[in-house]
């Protein structure tokens, strides 16, 4: 089975939803953009995040 990718709506509201929550600490960043986007779903969601430290 080909791998889906996600529709321009869907990117969109990843987009704003991650821009909100981006002052967030990382774990609770990513609780809510699973909350936020994936509660109405049954496809498997993975998400890789990292924050870099700002520069001395």
């Amino acid at each position: 089975m080909p791998v889906q990718l996600p529709d321009d709506d869907a990117i969109s509201r990843l987009r704003q939803h991650a821009a909100a929550l981006a002052r967030e600490p990382l774990d609770v960043f990513c609780d809510e953009l699973l909350i936020g986007l994936a509660a109405d779903t049954t496809d498997d969601v993975a998400i890789l995040a990292l924050r870099t430290a700002p520069p001395p």
